[in-house]
């Protein structure tokens, strides 16, 4: 399960999980425009690799400018390279901490 959360203006906008995470990023961004809050700065942490740069894209359109994921994805250099063209601070959890699925 790919776990995506939200949090922007000193509080949680969304948060989901899905099987892919585009569709958790998705899910996100209805559930932030539903409630008014699509304008906010936001930052995003996920439970699980962003597999390609669709996700890390739909994170950018959406106006986040910081977020957490876990280390050691096969496409990482790609994922860091977009964040960082589009000013994205990034923070990434070792290893060793990526939760009881390690995925």
């Amino acid at each position: 399960m790919n776990g995506i959360a939200i949090a922007g203006d000193k509080q949680l906008i969304a948060a989901d999980g899905q099987p892919s995470s585009v569709g958790a990023v998705q899910s996100c961004i209805v559930k932030m425009e539903d409630t008014g809050h699509a304008t906010v700065k936001n930052v995003f942490a996920a439970n699980a690799f962003l597999p390609f740069t669709d996700s890390a894209e739909l994170f950018t359109n959406n106006r986040a400018y910081a977020g957490i994921l876990p280390h050691g994805g096969v496409r990482e250099k790609e994922i860091r390279q977009h964040f960082l063209e589009k000013g994205v601070t990034l923070a990434f959890v070792p290893e060793q901490f990526r939760g009881f699925a390690h995925h």
